[in-house]
Parts: structure tokens; C-alpha cells; sequence
């Protein structure tokens, strides 16, 4: 499957996308990021797009659709979003957009993994077992 959602860090999630993605990989990635705010508590999401291609119309209003549909959640419940973005051309598109059409929590768009564990990292830091 050319996409990935991994939530074995929670309250980390990590959604990937490499290539390009079928009408019914949009459906399910699109339910998948929707519901993390029903889960009720806060959370953090990396979207790694910095291998995909570039997404249908279609997956775009299916975002926007579900954006809309969850955003006093996702306002109440995500700490941010750091989107993965390898090609300045379209950090610099996707920066705009975010600028222009702002999403309900903090986000970012970063270069590299790293960077994008790093800021969601300090958007939402994990409390200190204490042993």
C-alpha cells in the first residue's frame, strides 16, 4: 500500500505517502486522519508527503471535506501537525496555502523527518517517567 498510518507512538502518529494513492487509499487515509481526533485526547500528526505524488483533486477536497467536518476537534485535541515536504517549490505552495487557508492547530512544513519529529516534539512533549 503506497500509504502508511502509524500510531504505535501515540500520541506521535505518523501518516506516510509514497507514490501515488487509488480513489480508495484517498477514502481510507482520509477516514484514518479524521478520526484521530475522536480518539478524545491531545495528539501530534506528521503527514510525510516527501515522497508522494502530487495528489488528485479528488484528495484534496476529501481533506478539505474532512478538515471542516472535524475542526472544533481538531482544534480541541491535535497539538499540531508538521507536514514533510522534500521539493521547495512545493514546501513554498503548501506554506502558502497553510498562510492563505490556516489550519484549526499549529503546523509546520519541514524538509525532513527530522525536522518534523523535532517540532511536534516540542508541540506536544511527553511527560518524564519517573523511575
Amino acid at each position: 500500500m503506497p500509504f502508511s498510518f502509524d500510531d504505535t507512538r501515540w500520541p506521535h502518529v505518523v501518516m506516510t505517502v509514497v507514490g501515488s494513492i487509488t480513489a480508495d487509499e484517498e477514502d481510507a487515509f482520509s477516514q484514518q486522519s479524521t478520526d484521530l481526533p475522536l480518539r478524545g485526547e491531545r495528539y501530534t500528526a506528521i503527514v510525510d508527503i516527501s515522497e508522494a505524488a502530487t495528489p488528485t483533486p479528488r484528495f484534496m477536497r476529501l481533506q478539505a471535506a474532512a478538515q471542516k467536518r472535524r475542526d472544533t476537534e481538531l482544534a480541541a485535541q491535535c497539538a499540531g501537525i508538521a507536514f514533510v515536504v522534500r521539493s521547495p517549490m512545493i514546501r513554498g505552495a503548501l506554506k502558502a496555502i497553510l498562510y492563505l487557508q490556516p489550519l484549526p492547530c499549529p503546523q509546520t512544513v519541514v524538509r525532513t523527518r527530522d525536522e518534523a519529529e523535532s517540532w511536534v516534539s516540542e508541540a506536544l512533549p511527553q511527560p518524564q517517567s519517573s523511575n
